[in-house]
């Protein structure tokens, strides 16, 4: 994602012309809905970005993002004045167009198959995704370390973005960053440690990449 720069109501106005956009292509997909369709499946709970649960059924988990948000991702800041340093990472509201770019990116880095959907349209809408079932157990953070380094990622220092204690790791090579590593968000099973979720990011600033290089722990 990188930093997106921009003023709050200019935020304000891109994430309505988002969400109308959104809206009018989930109708003719046949994917707008009315209710929330967590509602009548089981083990609902709520969680950080998302209120999910459990479809038999499908062998899958329907996630529906909290009204009105559209989950949360990194964002740099910058100084105000000359030379611009960074002076921080830290979590924001995403946009319904980059909640969906982390969901893809997450596919494409870790091979899960996370999809959209579709809108709930509500007056606080919210956006609906489904991901396989995993079964495992929470990992530890040695689990988490260990898989994200054979995954060619470096960690980084404690970073005040997601679960208070939650891990960071950074890919130098692609220019990818992974943010709020916890055991909630990776799961263990009998091959391999999985990431389920996480602040995924493409850095593509080149301050912001080397802001992040800056903060490996070698």
């Amino acid at each position: 994602m990188g930093a997106t720069r921009r003023g709050g109501e200019s935020l304000h106005s891109i994430r309505a012309a988002e969400r109308a956009a959104l809206r009018e292509w989930a109708n003719g997909e046949g994917r707008l809905f009315g209710e929330d369709p967590t509602l009548s499946l089981s083990r609902r709970s709520s969680h950080g970005e998302h209120t999910v649960a459990f479809d038999s059924d499908g062998l899958c988990w329907w996630k529906i993002t909290h009204p009105g948000k559209a989950g949360v991702g990194a964002e740099f800041d910058f100084e105000p004045l000359p030379p611009f340093q960074i002076t921080r990472v830290f979590a924001r509201e995403l946009l319904p167009s980059e909640y969906i770019t982390r969901m893809i990116l997450h596919n494409q880095e870790f091979g899960d198959d996370v999809r959209f959907e579709g809108f709930l349209d509500q007056p606080e809408p919210s956006l609906i995704i489904s991901q396989p079932d995993i079964e495992g157990t929470p990992a530890t953070k040695e689990d988490m370390s260990h898989q994200m380094e054979a995954f060619g990622y470096q960690p980084l220092g404690i970073l005040p973005i997601g679960k208070a204690g939650s891990l960071s790791f950074y890919h130098p090579g692609r220019r990818i960053a992974l943010f709020d590593a916890h055991p909630g968000n990776f799961f263990r099973t009998t091959k391999l440690t999985i990431p389920i979720d996480g602040l995924i990011s493409e850095i593509t600033h080149q301050a912001e990449h080397e802001w992040l290089v800056k903060h490996l722990l070698f």
